[in-house]
């Protein structure tokens, strides 16, 4: 391969693969989470067996949660009921690709105490787009509507506080100047809206980043990267507004064939804007902090794929109203399994872990989320898919302490 074919290359990678999302089933960088691990049937029939450009099934399961209000005592167990309309669509051409992912569903607790049904509603969109053998586009997109915690996401509280939506959406433009210079420049929006009005006035807002990336491919496989970013948060509500610069370096390498590792390190200078809520003040000034992310990417073979991300630095603080600070020091670090055992039988599993310290309260918090699920495949149309998923928050804070069990079984018929 040319080194102007592998530079354009490693360059579609990094627009496939942007620092500020989460598309379904993978994980990449920064924000660990838009997959929700309670979403049991994402990756299921892939569109193989219609001959339209999308493909539809319909879902259906029955489980059990046994701490559906997320309570450290007085533990409420419920069995639950699940229903769903799912879209897929994977269609391509020679410089351009879009893939789409959506489900349109809601959950039923039989026993839980007040409000018995969840949404459970989100869409995945991934475009590329390239408009000459120079210029690429890169759009992705993630939404959600749900009603249940999800420790995955890194952008919700990890207790249960109603119904809320979450959005993180990037626009990407490569170039390539020369053989082995390129450079990419993206908008990432991200935001968060719950409906009461209690959580929402600690964490409805809106993320901007700017950024920018320099990019020098060395050796064939090795790409090294300075970026730039910068990054505003705005609170609804909170006076805790923040924006921040990051200054980074790294590399995106291609290790072999099968697998791919992107690298990224430096600091955070964070501006925090400061304000007065009632008698509370949140404090203002600058915040000096490491920044570190990685990503790596293993194929087994085709069917089959391991996915590990880390990342180690600020994020904004679901306390930010009650605690003198407007963020939290955070390491998460997360392990996907996806695996093909035969044409019909079908696995997933995952490892989510992350270390949380607040700040004023001062006081620690660990989250631990663990999934794995079978799928199976009768005909060509129906499919049965059996899950289970464990979630165990460690808190100093013992109102916000406590585990969870859920376990499902369920049907999903293709179109």
């Amino acid at each position: 391969m040319s080194n102007r074919r592998c530079a354009f290359s490693l360059l579609l990678l990094a627009l496939l693969v942007p620092t500020q999302h989460l598309s379904a089933q993978n994980s990449v960088l920064t924000n660990p989470g838009t997959v929700s691990l309670f979403r049991p049937f994402g990756g299921l029939n892939e569109g193989a067996f219609t001959n339209l450009p999308f493909n539809l099934s319909l879902t259906g399961l029955i489980g059990y949660d046994d701490n559906v209000l997320t309570s450290h005592s007085d533990r409420v167990g419920s069995g639950y009921d699940s229903a769903g309309l799912v879209i897929q669509s994977h269609i391509g051409a020679e410089r351009t690709r879009l893939d789409v992912s959506g489900n349109a569903g809601f959950n039923y607790y039989w026993e839980r105490p007040g409000t018995k049904i969840d949404p459970n509603l989100y869409l995945s969109v991934n475009f590329t787009h390239q408009f000459t053998p120079r210029l690429i586009l890169g759009v992705t997109s993630y939404s959600a509507y749900q009603g249940q915690a999800d420790v995955t996401v890194g952008a919700s509280s990890a207790v249960n506080n109603g119904n809320y939506f979450y959005t993180s959406n990037a626009l990407t433009l490569g170039y390539q100047w020369t053989p082995r210079f390129s450079t990419t420049t993206s908008y990432t929006l991200n935001a968060i809206h719950y409906e009461q009005s209690a959580p929402g006035n600690n964490q409805n807002r809106l993320e901007n980043y700017f950024d920018q990336q320099f990019r020098y491919l060395v050796l064939p496989t090795i790409t090294g990267v300075l970026e730039y970013r910068f990054g505003y948060v705005s609170y609804d509500v909170s006076a805790a507004d923040s924006y921040s610069n990051f200054i980074l370096g790294g590399a995106d390498l291609t290790l072999n064939p099968r697998s791919s590792l992107t690298l990224r390190g430096g600091m955070e200078i964070r501006t925090l804007l400061g304000g007065q809520e009632g008698s509370v003040v949140l404090n203002s000034g600058n915040v000096l902090y490491p920044y570190f992310e990685s990503n790596l990417v293993y194929q087994l073979r085709t069917a089959s794929t391991i996915g590990w991300y880390n990342r180690f630095g600020l994020e904004a603080s679901d306390l930010a109203t009650f605690s003198g600070t407007a963020y939290k020091q955070v390491y998460r670090t997360g392990l996907r399994l996806n695996q093909s055992f035969s044409l019909k039988l079908t696995g997933e599993a995952g490892v989510y872990y992350s270390y949380n310290q607040y700040k004023q309260p001062s006081f620690e918090e660990q989250e631990l989320d663990l999934n794995g699920s079978l799928a199976y495949k009768f005909t060509r149309s129906l499919s049965a898919n059996v899950g289970y998923t464990f979630t165990r928050i460690f808190s100093q804070m013992t109102e916000r302490d406590y585990y969870r069990n859920r376990v499902y079984l369920g049907l999903s018929f293709a179109f």
